[in-house]
């Protein structure tokens, strides 16, 4: 069977009817089955629709309170944002507050009231005396001035 999405071009070529038993009897979703054959999801869910297989719903894992995700513990429903999505009011590990949204919990995007990035920030980086490591981007100012002071130096000698 071929199969073309209304959105692409190419003409996919591909033996539907095995991965149609794929989705059926091997418990794979299409999303697994669109990795497998190379191509795009909806390539795969438009041939699908086409032969007349009735596609399963896609299962969002639902937030709840009392939830964990990073250093946040999910403590109540704050409202919504104009998309409908939810927003969740959640405390930190550090005891910060902060209201996120399902999406951004659910794919690891927010992991923390901001502490973690301050933790790791290469700003904060430092040696084992507590001095700072600032290593300064090659084209900045303070990288020109060291470099120019380093010539300078060279030149005295």
């Amino acid at each position: 069977m071929t199969a073309k999405h209304p959105k692409q071009s190419r003409v996919v070529v591909l033996n539907w009817t095995e991965a149609e038993d794929l989705y059926k009897n091997g418990g794979k979703t299409v999303k697994e089955i669109a990795r497998e054959l190379g191509v795009a999801y909806n390539t795969v869910a438009h041939a699908f629709k086409k032969t007349g297989v009735v596609l399963k719903p896609r299962i969002r894992t639902a937030v709840k309170v009392g939830d964990r995700f990073g250093r946040l513990t999910v403590v109540e429903r704050a409202g919504s944002r104009r998309n409908r999505e939810a927003l969740w009011r959640s405390v930190c590990d550090c005891g910060g507050e902060t209201v996120v949204g399902s999406a951004s919990l659910r794919r690891g995007h927010t992991k923390s009231c901001g502490c973690l990035y301050k933790e790791t920030s290469p700003k904060n980086l430092t040696d084992g005396d507590g001095n700072h490591i600032l290593r300064p981007r090659p084209g900045s100012v303070t990288h020109a001035l060291k470099h120019f002071t380093k010539v300078l130096e060279e030149s005295e000698c």
